[in-house]
């Protein structure tokens, strides 16, 4: 039996291909084989009565009809169920590689996610190292720098416990003040009373990025006297004197590096 046009062969035409059997069965169109017990060897002229029977079904033929036709042409027994299953046998195993192969597809799909969940966990895992790490280093009085009470809350009992025993030097109220200073959009307008922290909260918040060398942030007041005000009550209250010194051009600048407020 030739092979198809693209060197595949279908179940049908693997039929003519001697085929080993595990037990004492001889699958019709097949004898035993001489030199060894377990290969059986095709009988063409059986395999292609059993051929016609197939596409006799396939035109709709009935069962019985097939296997009829089978015996009349070689005389060798088949039955109902037997013919069935060679009829079927192909799409039988086409269906259970495209199973295997959906499961396959499954499986490979859990595996990516699980790879992105464990991609997504080590961020978090090396973002919390990073912060206790930072938060290790401000313990240690090596670094001088704005710390958000979230990451704190998110320590250990160990660093909060240190960090309560520090002097905080500025702590937002809760309400406006607090809302304001985790505010995450570019304009947030802020009102109120005198003495509600507006003047405060707008200078801490460019504060907290005193740590970045090259930072720059602008405050304006409204008049000259108003900054000078604003400088001397909450500056010398918050800002230690070895921190901030103030130069010629009115102007609060860290001794240490170069970051400038204006």
């Amino acid at each position: 039996m030739p092979k198809s046009n693209t060197g595949y062969l279908s179940y049908h035409q693997r039929m003519y291909e001697p085929k080993k059997i595990r037990g004492t069965l001889i699958p019709f169109g097949y004898k035993k084989s001489e030199d060894d017990p377990k290969i059986v060897l095709p009988i063409p002229e059986e395999l292609d009565v059993l051929q016609e029977a197939i596409k006799l079904h396939k035109k709709g033929q009935s069962l019985q009809k097939c296997v009829d036709y089978i015996y009349s042409k070689t005389k060798r027994k088949i039955t109902r169920q037997g013919f069935y299953k060679i009829v079927n046998k192909n799409n039988i195993k086409k269906k259970a590689r495209e199973s295997a192969r959906e499961q396959l597809d499954y499986q490979r799909d859990r595996v990516l996610k699980a790879k992105r969940e464990l991609d997504k966990e080590r961020s978090k895992l090396q973002t919390k190292n990073k912060k206790i790490k930072d938060l290790d280093i401000v313990l240690e009085g090596k670094v001088k720098t704005v710390i958000d009470t979230k990451d704190i809350e998110e320590a250990s009992p160990t660093i909060k416990k240190a960090f309560e025993e520090k002097d905080v030097i500025f702590q937002p109220n809760q309400g406006p003040q607090s809302d304001f200073l985790a505010s995450s959009e570019r304009e947030v307008f802020y009102g109120g009373a005198r003495g509600g922290g507006k003047s405060y909260a707008m200078l801490v918040d460019p504060l907290r990025y005193c740590d970045k060398q090259h930072h720059r942030a602008l405050l304006i007041r409204r008049t000259m006297p108003e900054l000078r005000d604003l400088i001397n009550s909450v500056l010398n209250n918050y800002i230690p004197k070895h921190i901030l010194e103030l130069n010629g051009e009115n102007k609060k600048k860290n001794g240490d590096s170069h970051q400038v407020l204006e």
